[in-house]
């Protein structure tokens, strides 16, 4: 395999800690050209939103999610609506440092629930910890408007990150 599929495929694939920055999707997406093909002129900075303001693709707490609850580094769980205790402690030892401890309270929440895409990336996540080689990569996927796209995304993310901690590329 040539050095720029290997490079590619790292950073595709991560291993370590994996941030995942969730945004919205008309946040992710926002049209680069208006309707009559003029540029959209540059945003003016806004530190917070005036309390009369209604929900929009420029205000941060859209559908009453503040920036900061978007996203995680591995502390917190993006998908809130799912309970998973060993999930729940492996964050814990994850954000102590404990990356065995971590390590073994994501393999069982796993085994638990296999589908959850969000407990495989942790997974492998205190797996590159506790190799001491990690990689960090920003996935930006939907939460809030689909939680199955988002999902079926990070299931993607977490398959090829799995794959590169079978191969030993770390």
């Amino acid at each position: 395999m040539n050095n720029t599929l290997k490079i590619i495929f790292a950073t595709l694939s991560t291993i370590g800690t994996l941030t995942i920055i969730i945004v919205l999707w008309e946040l992710a997406f926002q049209p680069l050209i208006t309707t009559d093909n003029n540029p959209i002129p540059d945003p003016t900075p806004s530190l917070s939103p005036s309390p009369t303001s209604t929900p929009s693709p420029t205000n941060p707490n859209v559908i009453g999610i503040s920036l900061e609850q978007r996203f995680s580094s591995g502390d917190r769980r993006l998908f809130t609506n799912q309970v998973n205790r060993n999930a729940d402690q492996g964050i814990e030892a994850f954000k102590a440092g404990n990356y065995d401890e971590a390590y073994q309270q994501f393999r069982q929440a796993v085994n638990t629930a296999p589908s959850d895409p969000e407990v495989q990336i942790y997974l492998n996540n205190s797996q590159a910890r506790k190799s001491g080689k990690p990689f960090i990569l920003a996935a930006v996927v939907p939460v809030d408007t689909k939680q199955t796209n988002a999902e079926e995304m990070l299931r993607g993310v977490a398959q090829a990150q799995s794959q590169f901690n079978q191969q030993g590329w770390f």
